[in-house]
């Protein structure tokens, strides 16, 4: 194996390994995943709405009112 097959073998494996522990956050704080054809959706427990995964994390994160008009 080669150092440019070694680093992106490296950087999946990060790359799973930090999308694991999103899920996680999100799971263990309530968060519902739904996955589909354009990828991973979390429902919020508190409004009940939809978010892409992202936006799921960074209102967990920051623990946004997902009503407010802030973003």
């Amino acid at each position: 194996m080669d150092t440019l097959q070694a680093s992106a073998g490296g950087e999946r494996a990060f790359s799973t390994a930090i999308e694991g522990a999103v899920r996680s956050a999100l799971r263990a704080a309530g968060w519902e995943s739904e996955e589909g054809a354009g990828g991973t959706i979390w429902r919020n427990p508190i409004d009940l709405h939809w978010y892409d995964e992202l936006r799921a994390l960074a209102i967990q994160k920051a623990g946004l009112d997902p009503g407010s008009s802030d973003y």
